[in-house]
């Protein structure tokens, strides 16, 4: 829980930073679809992180039970070519 405070801290500072030196003007230079694919894409992994708990199932198990094909070749160590 700590390491929680110490980065919501960081975070603030930055924020508080880049207000002050107003690089919220530096927004306007980046095209619309982008930054909605970029919000778009972090509420699609946060979504997916909270799944496993809202399912039931307990942190650390397997849980990709559809994909076993994936699961065997994530332990697999990689060997040189011939």
């Amino acid at each position: 829980m700590a390491a929680l405070a110490v980065v919501s801290i960081i975070a603030g500072v930055i924020v508080i930073a880049a207000g002050a030196l107003r690089l919220g003007q530096a927004v306007a230079l980046i095209p619309w679809p982008v930054i909605e694919g970029f919000t778009l894409g972090i509420a699609v992994i946060i979504f997916l992180q909270q799944v496993p708990a809202a399912v039931g199932v307990a942190a650390g198990a397997r849980t990709m039970p559809w994909s076993p094909r994936c699961s065997r070749s994530a332990g697999s160590t990689p060997r040189p070519l011939p």
